[in-house]
C-alpha cells in the first residue's frame, strides 16, 4: 500500500508543472463556464464570480500552507510530496487568485457607484493590496530568475510573512463570516475549519521545533497548557458569543481610531483564541521544567548520542605548516575521525616529510655518479619533484592515511609517511 502511493506520488502527472496545471486548467474551464452562465451586466454577477474565485483558490493556499507542518510531524511519502511540490500549490493559489483580481477591477471600472457605496472600505482594501503585493513578490521569486534578486535571508522572510498575511486573510474572511454575518453557507464552515486545521499543524510544528528535547514540563505547567488549549479550541468554536463584548471593548478610543481606519485586521478578534491555543502548546511542550544532565557518549563510539550533542565539542591542535598551532573542531556528529581526515589536516607536515626524503634520495644517487654534469641537473630534478609533490599532496595522503592509524590527536610523525611518499614517483 505504501510503495503504491509512492509510486503514484511520483508520477509526472501529480508533480511540479504537470500537477499545476491538472489544476490550474479545471480551475479557470470553471470560471469561463461561470462567465458565460451568469448576467455579468449586474455588480452583483460579478461580486459572486469574485466569491466564486476564492473559494477556488483558497484550498491550494491552505495546502501550502500546511506542508512543511505535515512533514515535520508526520514524514513520510504524502509529507514529501507537499513539501516537494510547496512551490506548485503556490502557484495554483496565484493562477486563481488573478481572476478574483480580474473580476475586482470589472467591478471597479464597470459599477464603480456599486463598489464605493457597496464594497468600499479602506481597511478592507489595504488589507486585498497587501496580499496582492505579498502574492506577486512570492509569485516571482518562486523562480530562480526571481530568487536570485534576494538574499537567503530576505526571501524567507518575505515568503514567511506573505503566507502568514495570506492566510490570515482567508480564514479572517470565513471567521466574520461565520460570527458576524447571518448567513453563513456550509462551504463557509468548511473553509473556516480547514484555516483553523492547518494553523494548529504549523504551531504544533513550531513549537515541536522549538521544545527542548531534555526538557521535562512540570505537571502544573502541563496541565494549565492542556486547559488553555482547550480554552482556545472553544473560544474558536463559539466566537460569536463573545465577539459582540470584544469588540465594545476594543473599539471606540482615541487611541485606536487609526488602526481601526488603517491597520489590516484590526483588532485581530479571529485570531485572539489562536493565541490563546498557541500559549497553551508552549506550555505544554516546554515551561517550568527540569533539565537532566547530558549523558556523554561511551568511549569508541562511532557517533555520538543526542545528549552528547549538546555538550561542547573537543578541541585538539595541529601545525599550520608556519609553527603555529591552529584549533581544529572534531566533527560533532563523529566521535574518532578517520585516517584520512587525520591525515589531510596534516598535509603542510606530508609535504615537508616527502621533499626531505626526495632530496635525500637523488642526493645519495648523485653522490655516487663519475659525471660531473649529473650534479645540476639532479638539482633541477629534486625541486622539480617537490614541487610537483606539492601539488599532489592529495595522491600522498589517499596513499598514507590507511596505514597512518593515527588517533585523535595524535602528532603524525614524518616517518610515518616516508615510505609512501618515496614510492609514489619511483
Amino acid at each position: 500500500m505504501s510503495s503504491g502511493l509512492n509510486e503514484i506520488l511520483k508520477s509526472k502527472t501529480f508533480n511540479a508543472w504537470g500537477l499545476f496545471w491538472l489544476i490550474t486548467v479545471p480551475v479557470s474551464v470553471a470560471m469561463v463556464i461561470a462567465m458565460l452562465i451568469k448576467d455579468t451586466s449586474t455588480p452583483g454577477s460579478v461580486s459572486s464570480m469574485i466569491q466564486l474565485s476564492v473559494r477556488c483558490a483558497v484550498p491550494w493556499l491552505y495546502i501550502a500552507f500546511a506542508a512543511s507542518a505535515v512533514q515535520k510531524l508526520f514524514p513520510g511519502h504524502f509529507g514529501r510530496w507537499l513539501l516537494r511540490n510547496r512551490k506548485y500549490f503556490g502557484l495554483c493559489f496565484a493562477a486563481a487568485m488573478a481572476w478574483q483580481g480580474l473580476f475586482i477591477l470589472w467591478l471597479v471600472l464597470g459599477h464603480t457607484d456599486y463598489y464605493v457605496n457597496e464594497v468600499y472600505v479602506l481597511r478592507d482594501a489595504i488589507e486585498g493590496l497587501g496580499g496582492y503585493l505579498f502574492l506577486g513578490a512570492m509569485t516571482l521569486t518562486s523562480f530562480p530568475w526571481g530568487r536570485k534578486l534576494l538574499k537567503p535571508k530576505q526571501w524567507r522572510m518575505l515568503h514567511l510573512s506573505g503566507i502568514y498575511f495570506l492566510w490570515a486573510y482567508a480564514f479572517s474572511v470565513y471567521w466574520w463570516s461565520l460570527f458576524y454575518y447571518s448567513n453563513p453557507v456550509p462551504l463557509d464552515y468548511i473553509y473556516y475549519w480547514a484555516g483553523l486545521a492547518v494553523w494548529v499543524l504549523r504551531a504544533a510544528a513550531w513549537t515541536k521545533k522549538r521544545s527542548m528535547a531534555s526538557l521535562v514540563p512540570s505537571p502544573i505547567a502541563k496541565a494549565a497548557g492542556v486547559l488553555l488549549i482547550g480554552g482556545g479550541f472553544v473560544a474558536a468554536s463559539i466566537g460569536s458569543a463573545w465577539q459582540g463584548a470584544a469588540e465594545a471593548y476594543l473599539y471606540g478610543y482615541a487611541i485606536t481610531e487609526i488602526p481601526e481606519l488603517y491597520l489590516p485586521y484590526w483588532p485581530f478578534e479571529p485570531f485572539m483564541s489562536l493565541a490563546v491555543m498557541l500559549l497553551g502548546m508552549l506550555l505544554w511542550k516546554s515551561a517550568g521544567g527540569v533539565t537532566p544532565e547530558p549523558s556523554r557518549p561511551q568511549a569508541g563510539a562511532r557517533h555520538a548520542s543526542p545528549a552528547a550533542l549538546d555538550t561542547p565539542a573537543p578541541r585538539f591542535h595541529i601545525h599550520d605548516g608556519h609553527g603555529r598551532g591552529v584549533p581544529r573542531p572534531y566533527q560533532r556528529h563523529t566521535a574518532k575521525p578517520s585516517p584520512r581526515s587525520i591525515a589531510k589536516m596534516h598535509a603542510p607536515e606530508i609535504q615537508s616529510a616527502a621533499c626531505a626524503v626526495w632530496r635525500r634520495w637523488l642526493s645519495n644517487w648523485k653522490g655516487g655518479s663519475t659525471n660531473p654534469h649529473i650534479s645540476p641537473v639532479c638539482g633541477v630534478l629534486v625541486e622539480g619533484f617537490c614541487s610537483r609533490f606539492v601539488l599532489a599532496t592529495e595522491g600522498v595522503v589517499n596513499a598514507a592515511a590507511e596505514g597512518a592509524g593515527a588517533n585523535p590527536g595524535q602528532k603524525i610523525q614524518p616517518s610515518v609517511f616516508a615510505g609512501s611518499a618515496r614510492w609514489v614517483y619511483c
